[in-house]
């Protein structure tokens, strides 16, 4: 009986320690290997973006080469037309942690990046396309992943 108690909360611990996990297709990393990507606040999929707040999205990696700088580069797809995100800061280095850059071959790398999210933008489902550069303009991450702009009300 104890023995099955544990196994749920176990179960339940590793439930709410994806939470914020976002289901994720890789769109040609091409000098890393993606683990995760987190979106939050993400209650459900695809991830509620609202307007007039902010998201932070963390990316998890392992890039297959060193990495001295780069930017990131993020679009909402929209009707397979990708459509820019203009990020207040696309620097890649200042939003790696721990460490920053430089990023050496098969080294954890994780991205985390606050979004604001603008009341201009419209109402709608969109494909987040992420996209990691790096100093020679190669993809090290290119990850796709469902979201909906939405309203503080809707």
């Amino acid at each position: 009986m104890v023995t099955k108690a544990l196994v749920l909360v176990l179960a339940y611990c590793l439930f709410l320690s994806n939470v914020n996990a976002s289901r994720f297709k890789d769109c040609g990393s091409k000098f890393s290997q993606v683990s995760a990507v987190d979106v939050s606040p993400c209650p459900s999929e695809p991830c509620p973006l609202i307007k007039n707040e902010n998201s932070t999205v963390t990316i998890t990696f392992n890039p297959t080469e060193d990495v001295s700088g780069g930017y990131a580069q993020v679009h909402g797809i929209i009707a397979h037309v990708p459509l820019p995100f203009n990020l207040p800061d696309t620097t890649l280095c200042p939003h790696l942690i721990p460490s920053g850059c430089p990023m050496a071959k098969g080294q954890k790398a994780i991205y985390n990046f606050t979004l604001p999210i603008s009341s201009s933008y419209p109402s709608i489902s969109v494909i987040i396309r992420w996209e990691l550069v790096d100093q020679n303009g190669n993809d090290i991450v290119c990850v796709d992943f469902p979201a909906k702009i939405v309203s503080q009300f809707d």
